[in-house]
């Protein structure tokens, strides 16, 4: 997580799950990032022209 934050990078989980169990320890995560998180159990909804 630190060198994501140095690096300006996005941090990629398999499964959110893995991040954290506690749902408000998984957000201070997303907030420290810079909501730079990405999980591949959650689909992101691309809306093409």
């Amino acid at each position: 997580m630190a060198l994501c934050k140095k690096e300006q990078a996005t941090l990629v989980v398999a499964k959110i799950d893995r991040l954290s169990r506690n749902t408000e320890n998984a957000l201070f995560i997303y907030q420290e990032l810079g909501e730079r998180l990405e999980s591949c159990d959650i689909p992101i909804w691309i809306n093409l022209p």
